[in-house]
């Protein structure tokens, strides 16, 4: 081999390299793992559009699309859950996760459609922010689940709180005092306006959202179980993270086949994505957000 082939092939080395580089820079960081997905879901990255399926990773600067029908699931590494319900847009803004520091910051847009958010603990530490905005609200929580939805056509968003408190602001005067809605409570936020004053979601509104949001997937054919590689730490090493707490709210119950186990939802998100892939790479991975 000549000393010309030597530094043309080095060149051709460092010039891959360099793009490789450069190509993850532009698609962004990792944040997240599509859970579940029920009929049309995509993801766009680059102006360019996949089908979501679970096992899926979304980074920073994806967009997150639903068809009708079409819903999704992403579970985020800072163990909070975004639901999709159909003729839903969600762009994925920022997120600012380091379970060993203080402070976690998450930003979301949606652009239409309906979103159901269950916020992980770490946001209830102070200087943490979790944010969805719309064109005319921001709804800014800690530690706490809520459903927004917004209609670009009429330029409205409403927001229903179902676990702790949401402040809400209207873009119109982001600079006003925001609202607070708690459990069981709804306002609306039209262009141009404040928001409206929180008003009570009866008991029936409130089953017909987690109906309309906590959904399983068509498959049902892919499960984590106590003897999976996954748990076990063979396919998927666990990575540096506060440990699982128990299954409930913020967590994971795992084992279609086989008895519960408690998992955090962030240690199957520490890795590669394609590790938790199984069967025919879409459906569930049975993330239970809200169910003991």
């Amino acid at each position: 081999m000549t000393r010309h082939s030597v530094l043309k092939g080095f060149c051709f080395f460092f010039s891959c390299a360099a793009l490789i580089t450069i190509a993850s820079a532009a698609w962004g960081e990792v944040v997240g793992t599509v859970a579940v997905v029920e009929g049309d879901a995509e993801i766009g990255r680059e102006g360019l559009w996949t089908v979501g399926s679970a096992g899926t990773a979304v980074a920073i600067g994806d967009q997150l699309r639903t068809g009708r029908p079409g819903r999704m699931r992403i579970v985020f590494r800072d163990d909070s859950v975004l639901s999709l319900g159909e003729d839903s847009t969600l762009v994925v803004d920022e997120q600012v996760f380091d379970p060993g520091a203080a402070g976690a910051h998450s930003l979301f847009h949606l652009v239409a459609g309906t979103i159901k958010a269950v916020v992980s603990p770490y946001y209830s530490t102070a200087g943490s922010t979790y944010e969805v905005k719309t064109e005319t609200a921001v709804a800014g929580v800690r530690g706490t689940e809520f459903v927004i939805d917004y209609d670009p056509e009429t330029g409205k968003t409403e927001v229903v709180g179902i676990r702790g408190v949401v402040t809400v602001h209207g873009t119109a005067d982001p600079t006003a005092p925001g609202l607070l809605v708690t459990a069981s409570e709804a306002t609306a936020v039209g262009a141009g306006e404040l928001p409206s004053e929180a008003r009570p979601v009866d008991a029936e509104t409130i089953r017909r959202l987690q109906h309309e949001m906590d959904f399983f997937g068509s498959s049902q054919g892919l499960s984590l179980t106590e003897g999976s590689a996954v748990i076990a730490g063979a396919a998927v090493p666990r990575p540096a993270r506060a440990p699982a707490t128990g299954v409930g709210w913020g967590g994971a119950l795992v084992g279609s086949f086989g008895p519960p186990v408690a998992l955090d939802a962030g240690v199957a998100l520490g890795n590669s994505p394609a590790a938790i892939i199984g069967g025919s790479g879409s459906g569930s991975i049975n993330v239970n957000v809200g169910r003991r």
